[in-house]
């Protein structure tokens, strides 16, 4: 699961929680909001209310002056995921994010699978007939080839977090680009 789990000015901590329990951690930078925008023009008139009771008329106040353009805001996205070392069955790999900050995560593959099991052995092949020079029997047959083993899951742990990052940072309006795509 994916969890915000700090605010510090613009800066947001996420932390990253594994199936085994081991988490990590990473952070967001949001961008500072921008300089108010010029006003609208007015819109046009609504309809007619009833009447009130006569009061006394007040003067028109002048229009304000129109505020300058805000400034664009910036957005952290992740510029890329890479492995960067590997301990026997874990992976250990690095995010790193458009603002020059960095995370890490492991990830622990599964070992490989059983061996199938040997195959039933070939009957004996029939003798050979004893010629004039006395040459030997034809080979017996071959026996059948075992049953292969179960192959293991050809979907890499790391493809399915890629695919999992890239849902979660849609979910919360990121961007996620992968150099493994």
């Amino acid at each position: 699961s994916v969890e915000k789990t700090g605010t510090n000015g613009l800066v947001d901590t996420y932390t990253i929680t594994f199936s085994d329990g081991t988490t990590t951690t990473f952070t967001v930078t949001n961008g500072a909001d921008g300089v108010d925008g010029e006003d609208g023009k007015d819109g046009a008139n609504g309809q007619n209310g009833t009447d009130g009771k006569d009061g006394i008329n007040g003067t028109d106040g002048k229009d304000g002056a129109d505020g300058a353009n805000g400034k664009d805001g910036e957005s952290v996205t992740v510029t890329e995921v890479k492995k960067i070392a590997t301990e026997g069955l874990v992976d250990t790999y690095v995010i790193i994010f458009s603002d020059g900050t960095t995370t890490t995560f492991t990830v622990t593959n599964g070992a490989d699978g059983v061996d199938g099991e040997d195959g039933k052995d070939g009957a004996d092949g029939k003798d050979g007939t004893d010629g004039k020079d006395g040459l030997d029997g034809k080979d017996g047959i071959n026996g059948k080839d075992g049953v292969d083993g179960k192959d293991a899951d050809s979907t890499t742990i790391f493809e399915r977090i890629i695919a999992w990052l890239t849902k979660f940072f849609e979910s919360i309006g990121l961007a996620f680009k992968s150099d493994s795509e």
